[in-house]
């Protein structure tokens, strides 16, 4: 099993993004709607929770609430210590929740043992091996890279405009898992409070991953070049709980290659 990436730099009040908050209508029947997505079942210990090589998904059933992403929710060593840091440099917390109703009021902490088990890697190299990314739209870029570089202490190593695509992109990396955090270049008006918006997955056959997911009921689409030079992706617009999703890896079939990212 791979550890989690790390950086000297991000050893500050997070560890790692420990997993993404999902809220759902009906719990039983996203389990099975999510385990037939991704290719795996829950951890036994607590049948809503998916667990990866890095991070993970929880489910969490909220009749009143809008389906979909709820929370990021980063892990650390110590909560106290952590919540006692963030508030050195300027971050508002209520127990383990951030309160910055700009930034969208959906960041929580974890105090999680370093020791405690990742999911192990998949025998199948369609099914979802990792959480590569998760999506943010913000309105306010400046504000938001200070809150997730200089408040969390998340390493930011790309930070950049693309004009071909009307946004400016910040990718702030968490023991490899990245927050993509994205503003329009044309963006008017009065700033509007963060927003999560999808979810990314790496897979190790990425061909094979839209066949299963075709054969389960889904409706992927045509597997492509991706972004980053020698990926393929593909997006899937009706996965569970109404998440955008994108499939990513390094290989259209299964070839040792592929595990080695």
């Amino acid at each position: 099993m791979s550890s989690p990436i790390e950086h000297p730099e991000e050893r500050g009040p997070i560890r790692n993004l420990d997993h993404v908050e999902l809220a759902v209508h009906d719990l039983e029947a996203a389990i099975e709607a999510w385990a037939a997505f991704l290719g795996c079942r829950p951890t036994p210990l607590c049948g809503a929770s998916f667990r990866f090589e890095r991070s993970g998904i929880d489910l969490v059933e909220a009749p009143g609430m809008p389906e979909g992403l709820r929370a990021l929710v980063f892990g650390c060593d110590d909560l106290a210590a952590s919540l006692a840091e963030l508030s050195r440099r300027g971050v508002d917390c209520a127990a383990s929740t951030v309160r910055d109703a700009a930034r969208g009021d959906f960041v929580r902490l974890r105090e999680r043992a370093a020791s405690d088990p990742s999911g192990a890697p998949p025998a199948d190299a369609s099914a979802v091996r990792f959480l590569d990314h998760v999506v943010v739209r913000t309105s306010d870029p400046d504000a938001a890279r200070a809150f997730y570089e200089g408040g969390l202490g998340l390493r930011l190593p790309l930070d950049r405009s693309f004009p071909q695509w009307n946004a400016r992109m910040m990718f702030f990396r968490s023991a490899g898992v990245t927050v993509e955090v994205t503003a329009a270049l044309d963006a008017a008006g009065p700033a509007r409070p963060d927003s999560l918006y999808g979810l990314a997955f790496r897979v190790d056959a990425v061909a094979a991953a839209a066949e299963r997911l075709r054969a389960a009921g889904f409706s992927p689409g045509a597997p492509r070049p991706g972004r980053k030079q020698g990926t393929h992706v593909f997006e899937v617009a009706d996965a569970p709980s109404g998440v955008p999703v994108l499939i990513l890896g390094r290989a259209l079939a299964n070839t040792p290659s592929a595990r080695n990212v």
